[in-house]
């Protein structure tokens, strides 16, 4: 019976006489839960520092849309109201639009998708984006003008010059979420100053479309909508 307890005790796994682990055991489970932790924050990672699609828009003004110019530089930032990220590329572009006082004619596009009621567009987002000044938001019903400059991300920017030629594409962080200096503001402003004449950037945040097909446009894109 002696024999038999003290093949027990050597099992791996076992507690020690002393009612603790052995060590190899303890540093077997700490070296898991460190892998754990580094796979879940290189995923963190990749995720924040993965561009969304940047899209394809037109090189000039669609005469199609309905956006309502006022003879400025038009900047555009595409927006889905439940994007978290999208919080980062309002703030930036608040500190845009006082970097540049009375030059740009900025426009804040909610996608609006068809079906969906008011309280679609009741978000905080949507809260955000109206004290900014100035800057005139835009509700794209069935997403008509977000399908028609061809953009595919919340973030998404663009700046068309006052003839209507596309200046810039990209977005306004640097990072999924993230406030601070980078290279679309930066861009932009230089456009604005004529020391430059076309720039491309990254766009980070949520997708405005599930895919790219049809049927699938006319979908709920988000698990955070608002359920019927």
């Amino acid at each position: 019976m002696m024999a038999y307890s003290n093949s027990c005790a050597r099992r791996p796994g076992r507690l020690s006489a002393n009612g603790r682990f052995p060590d190899r055991v303890v540093f077997a489970i700490l070296a898991a839960w460190s892998l754990a932790v580094v796979a879940g924050l290189c995923a963190l990672w990749r995720y924040e520092a993965g561009p969304g699609d940047s899209g394809s828009p037109p090189e000039h003004w669609p005469a199609q849309s309905k956006i309502i110019r006022d003879g400025r530089p038009t900047l555009l930032v595409f927006a889905h109201p439940l994007c978290p990220c999208t919080r980062a590329t309002l703030a930036e572009l608040e500190r845009l639009v006082a970097a540049c006082p009375d030059q740009l004619d900025a426009h804040v596009v909610f996608i609006a998708p068809e079906g969906t009621d008011d309280s679609w567009r009741d978000s905080e987002l949507f809260r955000i984006a109206r004290r900014i000044r100035p800057v005139t938001i835009d509700v794209d019903a069935g997403r008509h003008e977000t399908d028609l400059f061809r953009e595919r991300t919340s973030g998404s920017s663009l700046l068309y010059d006052s003839s209507g030629k596309l200046l810039f594409k990209g977005g306004l962080t640097a990072a999924r979420g993230h406030e601070g200096d980078n290279q679309g503001t930066d861009s932009i402003k230089a456009l604005m100053t004529r020391q430059g004449d076309h720039a491309d950037t990254p766009v980070f945040g949520c997708p405005l479309f599930e895919g790219d097909d049809r049927a699938n446009r006319q979908k709920l894109i988000s698990t955070r909508e608002p359920k019927s």
